[in-house]
């Protein structure tokens, strides 16, 4: 008898601890928890990261360029660095602004679907445990990057012509980076 009662007693506590966390485990509290987890997690995968990397990359070419030349003092370097920035993060910014909406409910709606409020949470409190991998599997990065290049891609005109104005600005400045690379790429003289 007392076997059974414990059995009872057990299967009772499991029953109530099921019921308590089917009630606290709502679209809403998964939604919630997955606000928290994303909000946590914005400076290491979130758009704003993945923008400044893209201008990084689209930077590099005239980096390089620059780096390598001796037609400009160092001076002039760094001005045409910091135009090309400042142009090309005005773009990103428009651009996050126009379609960072999407890409954070886009997140969202996939963690909402896919985990339980307290697998959200238990993600934002142990980002390394085999949970991560789980959550890895889906790559929220993926469909950030998957809306961002659909942007890029309505945003390239304006890349273009935000590159044009810095490299405008900087001709009026005394800073023709098109000459030099024309210069660079047209055959010595004998």
């Amino acid at each position: 008898m007392h076997n059974s009662l414990r059995t009872c007693l057990v299967a009772l506590s499991l029953l109530v601890t099921h019921v308590a966390q089917a009630q606290t485990d709502t679209h809403e509290a998964r939604r919630e928890a997955a606000l928290a987890l994303i909000e946590s997690v914005e400076a290491v995968m979130g758009p704003k990261r993945v923008a400044q990397e893209w201008i990084t990359t689209m930077q590099a070419p005239v980096v390089r360029a620059l780096s390598n030349s001796q037609a400009f003092s160092e001076a002039q370097k760094r001005r045409a660095l910091q135009v090309l920035e400042e142009e090309l993060s005005g773009v990103m910014a428009r651009m996050l602004s126009e379609f960072g909406p999407l890409i954070h409910h886009s997140v969202v709606t996939l963690y909402v679907q896919r985990f339980t409020a307290e697998e959200i949470k238990e993600l934002q409190r142990l980002y390394s445990n085999p949970l991560l991998r789980r959550a890895a599997l889906l790559n929220p990065q993926g469909t950030v990057t998957q809306i961002m290049t659909a942007g890029m891609q309505k945003w390239t005109p304006s890349f273009t012509q935000g590159i044009d104005a810095a490299l405008n600005k900087l001709k009026n400045e005394g800073i023709d980076l098109r000459a030099q690379k024309a210069s660079t790429h047209s055959p010595s003289a004998p």
